[in-house]
């Protein structure tokens, strides 16, 4: 491809509105799990601090639970759960959690052989009735422009183990509203970071940009963009 990856992104950013910092910002406790929920004046945190990590931490907690969930759904192994060895990781970028049957594209890396899925349901529009959504799971890739182009662009954005991205502290999504979360593990590593559909953060925008890659480079359909709904 003659342009290059940050073009593709940037060109990519234009259309979309979505997240909050980039991979850069040195402010990343609350992009993963681990995030530290503690606080006390002999490490300088102060009680705002305290509260927004306690904060983060009921959300992360929250999340948990919707992704066990949704895994359910799809008949998938919760990802924070699965045994991984250290040649082992995995990538799953999910849209749903709404009224909506979650879709989801899944990368993994086992000894540098990389394997692509989508599983989704036939109709996207089916609400989350079990007894109605037909499931399907495909594989796809190799992506459009190649594997190399494509690692690039998630490690340069901060979508490698640990995830590099802070979550959106303006929005909180409506139960009803759609997500979009990503997952990955790597070896016994975990990270997750998510964002409302309609977020307007750095970061957030930077997530649907790749989400909206992924469905350019692998041609499924994940419903990540304001377009799309």
């Amino acid at each position: 491809m003659s342009i290059s990856v940050c073009a593709v992104l940037l060109l990519t950013l234009g259309s979309l509105a979505f997240i909050d910092q980039g991979c850069s910002n040195p402010k990343t406790a609350d992009s993963s799990m681990n995030v530290n929920v503690s606080g006390s004046a002999e490490t300088g945190t102060d009680s705002s601090e305290m509260k927004g990590n306690k904060d983060s931490r009921i959300r992360f907690d929250a999340m948990g639970v919707a992704l066990k969930r949704e895994s359910l759904k799809l008949n998938l192994t919760n990802l924070k759960d699965a045994k991984l060895s250290n040649a082992e990781s995995e990538m799953r970028i999910w849209v749903g959690f709404g009224l909506l049957y979650p879709r989801c594209f899944i990368l993994r890396n086992v000894d540098g052989e990389k394997q692509a899925y989508y599983i989704a349901p036939h109709d996207i529009a089916f609400k989350a009735d079990p007894d109605r959504a037909l499931m399907t799971k495909i594989a796809v890739g190799p992506p459009r422009n190649g594997w190399p182009q494509f690692d690039a662009l998630l490690k340069a954005e901060g979508f490698t183990a640990p995830i590099r991205l802070t979550l959106d502290d303006k929005d909180r999504a409506d139960p009803d509203e759609e997500m979009l979360v990503v997952e990955v593990k790597s070896g016994s590593e975990y990270s997750v970071v998510f964002f409302p559909l309609y977020t307007e953060s750095e970061d957030g925008r930077k997530t649907i940009a790749l989400c909206t890659i992924i469905e350019q480079e692998f041609a499924i359909r994940m419903g990540c963009g304001k377009t799309n709904h």
